[in-house]
């Protein structure tokens, strides 16, 4: 028996495309994920599942090749009501027999929701609430509330703001944002 024969599968759910972050979700968003064959064999009828904030596990099957180190986008039959404005917490992840690391088969995201502004211009003092921003990036230390810094030590209006380090500079090697 040659070294062919042992050609063991390995899969991952690698990202995920739809949803994303944004407003106005609805009841029936489609749910799409990239899945990558980490292995050194194509392979086909690999089983995907998602499942939202912990809850129901949905289950489904790519049924296309999937060559070595190569991946698909995949659309997920069942769609999910992200209508709720609130955040999710994704997995996405692959479940195909005898897969050699399973350790790299998942990928986990937020995605936040948040309600569609209508009237422009748009205008928040932030007090009491985030305002439907959210901070991303690498390292960030974005921070909702009262500012005690020096040199940002106020705001435009109101007690409340969005800042790096709501006490001093922000961190090294900090490549953060806001988004709504």
């Amino acid at each position: 028996i040659g070294a062919d024969e042992f050609k063991l599968p390995n899969f991952g759910a690698v990202q995920l495309e739809t949803p994303l972050s944004s407003c106005a979700h609805t009841a029936t968003e489609a749910i799409k994920a990239w899945v990558k064959n980490f292995g050194y064999a194509p392979r086909t009828n690999v089983p995907v599942a998602y499942r939202i904030n912990g809850g129901t596990i949905v289950r489904d099957t790519v049924r296309t090749v999937i060559n070595p180190a190569d991946s698909v986008l995949f659309t997920f039959i069942q769609t999910a009501n992200l209508a709720a404005n609130m955040n999710y917490n994704f997995e996405v992840f692959t479940n195909y027999r005898g897969d050699s690391l399973p350790a790299n088969d998942t990928f986990k995201i937020l995605v936040a929701t948040t309600p569609a502004n209508t009237v422009l211009p748009y205008y928040t003092s932030f007090e009491g609430t985030n305002a439907g921003w959210y901070t991303g990036g690498q390292n960030s230390s974005f921070k909702h509330g009262v500012i005690f810094s020096g040199v940002i030590d106020s705001c435009a209006n109101g007690l409340n703001a969005w800042k790096s380090n709501l006490i001093g500079p922000y961190k090294n090697n900090e490549l953060s944002y806001l988004y709504s």
